[in-house]
């Protein structure tokens, strides 16, 4: 399992490489168009999992400062991020030389020549092999974190943009599409790994083979994940920047409702706050086994989006987004391909409706 983990996060540290470079790929490509809001956006969500990693270790700490917590923090920006997954890599294949040496000392013992004096050799050898698993223990976890908000800081927030961008454009340059593609496995990766392995209450160490995750958390995920992101990209094309209040009032009703698991974790709430912002796109963190905390947040978040897209059906469909400013048909500042437009939309300077005007009379 140890060679395997290692190998795992090696090619994740790769993708990492190549989701960056394609999210700043293509807010070069919106810039050129003159796109210039959605360039930016593509650029600051980027550092989304610095202003929110900021958060978690040092305001939630009661800002108790330390270069181990700085160091994570910086860890997350666009550029540090891929020395700290070099860097913690390295680490781990240090730690992991370290276990396979006492384990072949412990293998290659002659019990019928085994003598008392080597005893103490032994117990030292013991002592060393516990010592480095309880390291690569705690840099796995570190490293699951990290990469915990990469997944949902940055990789669900730019496929949700890039896919909205597309419903209101109506077309998928190779560029935009490949930051969707790198995005979505970043995220669907991240969710599965973090779901199967991110340690809990008692449990620092978790495993899950290759089969696990392929057969029986991927298929799961994908069915949870791309529904939130598609509504939450429809959303973004009628609601344009206000569906970051959106989003933020899912974050907020997931913290009220889930004040007493905050409570109850005082000295380290940063994973129940972990779950309630990740639960907007998957819910994938435990806190504690047996706990109710993964049921009922989750619960919540998937009675918010169902909530959210029942009443934009509603507005919708009651002509209500008809006549607001900020939904222009073409132009950048319209509504999803779909959307209908009434007659009173139509226009000399417009050539192409979506929908064909009725004939009165």
């Amino acid at each position: 399992m140890v060679s395997y983990d290692i190998t795992s996060n090696v090619i994740s540290t790769i993708w990492i490489v190549a989701d960056v470079s394609s999210d700043i790929e293509t807010g070069l490509e919106h810039r050129n168009k003159k796109h210039y809001l959605w360039a930016l956006a593509s650029w600051l969500f980027m550092f989304v999992p610095v202003t929110i990693s900021f958060f978690m270790e040092i305001v939630l700490h009661r800002c108790k400062w330390s270069m181990e917590r700085l160091w994570k923090v910086l860890g997350h920006l666009p550029l540090c991020q891929i020395f700290y997954h070099f860097n913690v890599l390295k680490k781990l294949n240090g730690e992991r030389k370290n276990m396979k040496e006492k384990k072949k000392y412990y293998n290659d013992i002659k019990y019928d020549e085994f003598k008392e004096e080597d005893k103490d050799e032994l117990l030292k050898k013991a002592n060393e092999f516990v010592t480095s698993k309880d390291v690569y223990a705690k840099l796995m976890n570190d490293l699951q974190d990290q990469k915990l908000y990469e997944g949902f800081a940055e990789s669900a927030p730019q496929f949700s943009l890039q896919l909205c961008i597309i419903l209101i454009q109506g077309k998928c340059s190779l560029t935009i599409f490949r930051s969707i593609v790198t995005s979505f496995v970043s995220l669907t990766k991240c969710a599965v790994s973090s779901f199967l392995t991110m340690s809990t209450k008692g449990r620092d160490i978790k495993e899950a083979s290759w089969k696990t995750k392929l057969f029986f958390a991927l298929p799961c995920m994908l069915l949870i994940v791309t529904p939130r992101l598609i509504t939450l990209s429809i959303l973004a094309t009628y609601l344009k920047s206000w569906i970051f209040f959106v989003v933020a009032l899912m974050v907020a009703v997931n913290f009220l409702l889930s004040w007493k698991f905050l409570s109850r974790d005082q000295k380290d709430p940063k994973k129940v706050a972990l779950g309630c912002v990740t639960n907007v796109f998957a819910p994938v963190v435990v806190v504690e086994d047996c706990s109710a905390f993964f049921l009922k947040s989750s619960l919540i978040s998937t009675l918010l989006h169902i909530t959210s897209l029942i009443i934009l059906s509603i507005v919708v469909l009651c002509g209500g987004l008809d006549s607001t400013p900020m939904l222009t048909p073409c132009k950048t500042t319209q509504p999803s391909i779909f959307h209908c437009f009434n007659d009173h939309w139509k226009h000399e300077d417009y050539t192409v409706l979506r929908c064909p005007l009725t004939s009165k009379g």
